[in-house]
């Protein structure tokens, strides 16, 4: 660190972190003792950047965040490490006229994080600013994003086409004809870019797939020498339309998939001494919280089955705020046929490893499937899982493949690697062990997302919270005698070596159609996003 600069808060990840944004958090609250997502709540995650230093003789890869400050600035209390703290103009900054009293570089940093001039839009910013109606369109969107807790990621990712569309249609509207269409396009990519990462990070595969597709589909158009703003619009809404179809898709894949695993029963049975048209069949499936995709399945695989099966359906609530009960009730509100016959269990997570029945059908749905497989999903997802595979059952991911994520960037060559030796028949023993280790590391990548805990206490007897709520306070401080946390976290990982079936729009998926489909991804967003800002 130079000695009598200023420099935005700062510091290295440590192994103890699991993302950038956790140690960001952790040096905020070092620096300055205030507490992420309390005192200050983050607004923006810009693109990295690495540089070399020389003096150093090693490199730095800067991962920049833009917090906004919410508690009054008198809680900002400096440690050591710091001789004072001041606010400055952006302008100063990025401008470079104060670059001499400045740590290196802060203007990449502030640049990628700043929505104002010169800032994150660089010189295309008069397109999409605060005060026009694009800008508006873009903010309204990532806030959408960052609060809309009840729609999974496949309506989110479409929210997202939809602000894309919104920003261009702005764009057209205030007849900007007279701007270059390569700034058009540059600011659209920008916007892309912020509305995979800075809106809902815990649920962005899906985000950045949809959003990578239909710009990879407008590179056609400006590979022809100019980007033009009714043929991006044309695409966007045609992305959106097809989006519409996917979800009983996957519930057809899903019925056909039971229809193929339960004709061994059918066959099975012929032998049997009664007529097997007469024979009751019970199917058993489980699963947790609410899907949308899940409920399109369930729908379609009651309008298959014969009339001679029943379903036993077990829902475990997903507390705190019930989504499991939510599905039941949207089954039984579209049920208007009693055949095949169908019984529902509701039941909380507590119980689990009591109501996991034997060599039954566990139906997950999944918000992020990494590289290797490994599904991220509502919290309780993984003890059902878990306990589903020592039972005999069966697990089954229900996915759109826009849920698979592109590899960390740091793996990606050795996934690269892995695949080649695996379309040359030459992957080893030692390979394989490689590759379960890569595995074990995408998995501690963190993708929780901690809510609001009244959803959790709202619940509890009225003489519990008056008792408890002075004591409250989910990010412990040093000078506090007694706290109490609540937790209330939204996503959990699902280890691949517990899941058995991935089932996606175009049928059953396996793992290595998983880890080409995730590489292939991290090429385009290269190809999209890779020279923002050089």
């Amino acid at each position: 660190m130079l000695r009598d600069k200023y420099a935005p808060i700062s510091g290295s990840i440590d192994i103890e972190d699991q993302s950038p944004e956790g140690a960001a958090a952790r040096e905020i609250r070092e620096e300055t003792q205030l507490v992420a997502h309390h005192d200050l709540v983050l607004e923006i995650c810009g693109q990295s950047f690495s540089f070399s230093d020389e003096q150093a003789q090693r490199s730095w890869t800067v991962h920049p965040f833009g917090w906004l400050l919410e508690a009054d600035e008198s809680k900002i209390q400096i440690d050591w490490e710091h001789t004072g703290w001041k606010w400055f103009d952006p302008q100063q900054v990025l401008e470079g006229s104060m670059a001499d009293q400045c740590v290196p570089n802060i203007h990449k940093s502030l640049q990628r994080v700043y929505f104002g001039p010169n800032g994150m839009f660089q010189s295309s910013d008069q397109l999409i600013r605060r005060s026009n109606p694009a800008g508006e369109a873009f903010l309204e969107t990532i806030d959408g994003l960052k609060t809309n807790t009840e729609d999974g990621a496949r309506v989110l990712a479409t929210d997202a086409l939809r602000g894309l569309l919104r920003i261009l249609k702005s764009y057209q509207a205030e007849k900007q004809n007279t701007q270059k269409p390569d700034d058009l396009w540059y600011a659209l990519r920008v916007a892309a870019y912020h509305l995979i990462y800075s809106g809902r990070p815990s649920m962005n595969a899906a985000i950045s797939a949809a959003i990578l597709d239909a710009l990879d589909m407008m590179t056609e158009i400006v590979l022809q020498g100019r980007f033009d703003a009714q043929v991006a619009c044309d695409i966007l809404e045609a992305c959106i339309s097809a989006r519409t179809t996917t979800s009983s898709k996957i519930a057809q894949a899903f019925s056909t998939f039971i229809t193929d695993n339960t004709a061994r029963l059918d066959a099975a049975s012929e032998n049997n001494e009664h007529d097997p048209a007469k024979l009751e069949q019970s199917l058993n499936i489980i699963t947790i919280s609410s899907s949308s995709t899940i409920l399109a399945a369930l729908k379609q695989l009651l309008q298959d089955q014969a009339q001679n099966t029943s379903m036993n359906l077990t829902i475990f609530e997903s507390r705190p705020t019930c989504e499991g009960a939510s599905l039941a009730a949207s089954i039984v509100a579209n049920q208007t046929d009693t055949k095949p016959r169908l019984n529902i269990k509701l039941a909380p997570e507590s119980h689990i490893n009591l109501l996991t029945t034997s060599k039954a059908i566990v139906l997950l749905g999944a918000d992020r499937i990494t590289s290797t497989g490994h599904v991220i999903n509502k919290t309780g997802s993984a003890q059902l899982a878990l306990i589903a595979r020592s039972r005999e059952c069966k697990v089954v991911v229900l996915s759109e493949e826009d849920k698979i994520a592109k590899p960390q960037s740091d793996m990606l060559a050795s996934y690269m690697d892995f695949i080649h030796k695996q379309d040359g028949g030459t992957l080893s023993e030692d390979d394989r062990r490689g590759m379960w280790e890569l595995s074990r590391r995408d998995l501690s990548h963190g993708h929780s997302e901690r809510h609001d805990a009244r959803e959790v206490y709202g619940a509890w007897p009225a003489a519990t919270r008056e008792t408890l709520l002075p004591y409250i306070d989910n990010e412990p401080r040093p000078d506090a005698n007694l706290c109490v946390t609540v937790d209330n976290v939204y996503f959990e990982s699902v280890d691949e070596a517990h899941i058995d079936h991935y089932i996606s729009e175009n049928g059953e998926v396996t793992r290595g159609e998983i880890l080409r489909k995730s590489v292939e991804r991290s090429g385009i967003e290269d190809k999209l996003f890779g020279n923002l800002y050089d």
